[in-house]
């Protein structure tokens, strides 16, 4: 749910790569549930995709290895996932605690160091001043 939340003005804005990554991720969902629920996700996937993800026999591969499991920089992405949900909690409930609704700007937040890389969707996600 946070990267939904990271990619969402991406979505807005018709970025076809972010749309892309989320059409993945659905699809690969629906893939993994096709066992616990096979009939809701049979209809959704005929229908969206015109053929069954309960056909499907193996999980999909990465479609980039360097963000797989074990490879050094899917690995440290993985590892910023914590700093990225502790900083989210963080401006959520600071805007709570202040009687600001979620969609207006906030100042004072100090970005973490860690996640720098990620300012400008951050600044944008949290409406950052």
């Amino acid at each position: 749910s946070h990267w939904l939340e990271m990619v969402k003005s991406r979505l807005y804005d018709e970025d076809t790569t972010a749309a892309w990554v989320l059409h993945r991720v659905v699809r690969d969902t629906l893939t993994a549930f096709s066992p616990v629920c096979p009939f809701f996700t049979h209809h959704i996937t005929t229908t969206v995709y015109g053929t069954s993800c309960v056909d499907t026999r193996s999980f999909p591969a990465h479609v980039d290895e360097a963000l797989g499991v074990g490879a050094e920089e899917g690995d440290a992405m993985r590892m910023l996932t914590t700093d990225v949900m502790a900083f989210n909690s963080l401006v959520w409930s600071t805007k709570r605690e202040q009687g600001i609704a979620l969609n207006q700007p906030i100042e004072g937040m100090v970005l973490p160091e860690s996640l720098e890389a990620f300012r400008p969707v951050l600044t944008v996600m949290h409406r950052l001043a």
